[in-house]
């Protein structure tokens, strides 16, 4: 499990100047699978920046860890943390 080769393929830099990347480890999306065990979501405000399979594949994800009710979706009501941040003023 440790020991193992981790690659960031980032396409642009945000505007607080942070790289924003996909992550993998032996091929595989880290973002997805956590999108996938319902440790994250979706985010769709930035969906335009992911191909059309990659969109697909995120979207179908998430639509399977909500209706397993994986992770966060346990949660009866979740709550996304762009609407927590901005209900915290943050």
């Amino acid at each position: 499990m440790f020991d193992r080769r981790v690659e960031a393929r980032c396409w642009k830099v945000d505007q607080y100047r942070r790289e924003v990347c996909a992550v993998f480890v032996a091929q595989r999306d880290v973002g997805l699978a956590m999108v996938r065990d319902g440790y994250a979501w979706h985010f769709k405000r930035f969906a335009n920046e992911q191909s059309p399979q990659e969109r697909e594949e995120y979207s179908r994800a998430e639509q399977s860890a909500s209706a397993a009710k994986r992770g966060l979706w346990k949660d009866e009501h979740p709550i996304p943390p762009w609407d927590w941040r901005r209900r915290r003023g943050r």
